[in-house]
């Protein structure tokens, strides 16, 4: 009898711990990662996003992106920009919004080398979308309002 209420107690226990695992995939890159990556892929076609889970045009954008870019068959990337530490809200903002798409998280230990690295010009501000079409890349350092703009930055 006394295991089998050890055992109740734990089933009970068990059933209201957090779950932090999760299907979503974050990859984290280092600064480093990301200078490799964007080399591998300046002469691809590809649009790049930068984006923030703190940034309310970035999620608010990112339905628009995810379905354009997935309609024309584009290949997608949405950088991370959050805290390191914050890589468990990323995914859960992923998996609540039920967003599909290929996010990473970047550990930016040194943003200005990262600022450098994407674009000297650039402030940082976010969100900001690189359109990377074979060796010519489009920079846009706003959020888009509608599919309409975001088809024409890549079309444009």
């Amino acid at each position: 009898m006394k295991k089998f209420v050890v055992l109740f107690a734990l089933t009970i226990l068990c059933s209201f711990t957090k779950n932090n695992h999760s299907n979503t995939p974050l990859p984290v890159l280092s600064v480093e990662d990301y200078k490799v990556w964007l080399n591998t892929h300046k002469d691809s076609n590809v649009l790049v996003n930068f984006w923030a889970t703190w940034c309310k045009p970035c999620v608010v954008e990112m339905p628009d992106l995810l379905k354009v870019t997935d309609s024309l068959g584009i290949k997608a990337v949405f950088f991370s920009l959050d805290e390191i530490e914050e890589k468990q809200k990323v995914i859960t903002l992923i998996e609540n919004r039920q967003w599909k798409g290929d996010f990473r998280l970047l550990d930016l230990v040194d943003f200005h080398e990262f600022i450098q690295l994407t674009d000297s010009g650039w402030q940082g501000s976010i969100p900001m979308t690189l359109w990377i079409n074979k060796g010519k890349i489009k920079k846009h350092y706003e959020s888009f309002h509608t599919t309409k703009e975001i088809l024409q930055f890549i079309n444009n």
